[in-house]
């Protein structure tokens, strides 16, 4: 057999290997030059034993059975050096294939991470927003509403898009805690409430606060409504906070719930305009509100024509 021949089949062997390597991308699991040591061990051995015996038969003499087993050696070293190179070529392409995978994975990871957990929190507020409305379905329009209003508000006082985010989020979950408050409390004006039913309303704020918190990365939301019900004068509750020491995003949010209730609670300011409602706020509310968003939703609702009207009240 010609080593001609020889390192002929060995390359088919080569090629062959390679094939099933691209097909099933498997044989990394067992070391590609253990096949062409196998193959060389086999077929040494196969050579030197039928050699020997062509040549006790005489018909081979021992320089021609030297010859070919230099001839298959030389292949199969031939066959080995080639898997061997082939193996740290493929082993190195498919590293690089990994790292861009891997690159590429990170860099979809936060947005699709961020779209799970945006999905996972609209769903919880949902929720909550349908169990204010099985109490009472003026309460989730209010919540709405405000939630709105306080959009605007932190627009017009440029807050960074998470604090805005935070401040709508708790807008729309502040007057939670009112689903398990009796509802006969909740019909009464508060001038007309006794002690007791008063300390039951002003539990909300907490309760609400409480319930919040345990959605996962709303501790800060949870903050803002505990304290929506401050008062910019000290007078609020529940911890009778003055000022700057009442969050932001709780002063927002006393400011959207005055104009809310405002605009829904007076049919002349419903007919004559939301420029009305900001000029109550300033005189009869700005003690307990802070001026600076009472400012900032002023000028969120001129940049809202539709709210203001021309006529005055009677």
């Amino acid at each position: 057999m010609s080593i001609f021949f020889r390192v002929s089949i060995s390359f088919l062997l080569l090629f062959g290997i390679m094939g099933l390597d691209f097909l099933y991308d498997s044989l990394f699991f067992v070391p590609l030059y253990f096949i062409p040591l196998t193959l060389l061990a086999v077929s040494t051995s196969l050579e030197f034993s039928i050699g020997v015996s062509l040549m006790a038969a005489g018909y081979l003499t021992i320089k021609e059975i030297f010859l070919s087993g230099v001839s298959s050696f030389a292949a199969g070293l031939i066959f080995l050096v080639s898997t061997v190179s082939f193996s740290f070529v493929v082993l190195f392409l498919n590293t690089l294939k990994e790292k861009k995978a891997s690159s590429v994975s990170k860099k979809e990871a936060t947005p699709i991470k961020e779209k799970s957990e945006n999905a996972y929190i609209n769903g919880v507020i949902s929720s909550y927003l349908e169990l204010l409305e099985a109490k009472d379905p003026l309460l989730r329009k209010h919540s709405t509403n405000v939630a709105n209003y306080s959009r605007w508000i932190s627009k017009e006082l440029k807050l960074p898009k998470e604090k805005i985010q935070e401040i709508y989020w708790a807008a729309l979950l502040h007057d939670i805690g009112k689903a398990i408050i009796a509802k006969g409390v909740l019909n009464i004006p508060p001038n007309l409430m006794s002690e007791s039913e008063k300390e039951t309303y002003n539990q909300h704020a907490i309760i609400s606060s409480e319930i919040v918190v345990q959605i996962p990365g709303f501790y800060n939301v949870a903050k803002i409504i505990r304290h929506h019900h401050e008062s910019f004068n000290g007078a609020g509750f529940p911890e009778a906070l003055k000022a700057k020491s009442i969050p932001l995003g709780s002063r927002v949010i006393a400011v959207a719930n005055v104009y809310d209730k405002l605009m829904r609670s007076k049919a002349y300011l419903k007919t004559y305009g939301a420029n009305y409602a900001l000029e109550e706020i300033k005189h009869n509310y700005s003690e307990g509100l802070d001026i600076t968003v009472i400012e900032a939703l002023e000028r969120a609702v001129i940049g809202h024509d539709d709210l203001l009207k021309v006529k005055k009240p009677a």
